[in-house]
């Protein structure tokens, strides 16, 4: 089992925007999210869109299907990574081997309206 994230809009891209991991390595993804100030709240906590988010709600990445994370969200989860110290990102790293592979997605997912959680 495992999630699938796809580009809300993937229009004009070379691939269909998707990005795809195992369940196991979400939980280290939200993990070095968490350490790195990217999500907010915890698994379990009730969603709401809000005008000014403080990052991608850790509900919004637990669960799969569903929910759309908004480019506004992936913007202040990337802000707060760009601030990150060398150690932190080390750490990010050795959680989840394709991490920026992840950072990429959501780098580009933030240029095509978001992604959904499948």
């Amino acid at each position: 089992m495992g999630y699938d994230l796809l580009m809300v809009d993937p229009a004009g891209r070379t691939d269909d925007g998707w990005y795809s991991m195992a369940s196991e390595n979400m939980i280290y993804v939200r993990q070095a999210m968490a350490d790195l100030g990217m999500v907010v709240g915890s698994s379990g906590d009730a969603v709401e869109d809000v005008e000014s988010p403080l990052g991608i709600p850790t509900a919004k990445l637990s669960v799969q299907g569903g929910w759309t994370v908004t480019p506004s969200e992936i913007s202040v989860a990337l802000l707060a990574l760009s601030v990150a110290s060398p150690a932190a990102m080390r750490s990010a790293r050795l959680l989840y081997e394709r991490w920026d592979d992840w950072v990429a997605f959501l780098g580009d997912a933030c240029e095509h309206g978001g992604f959904r959680v499948e």
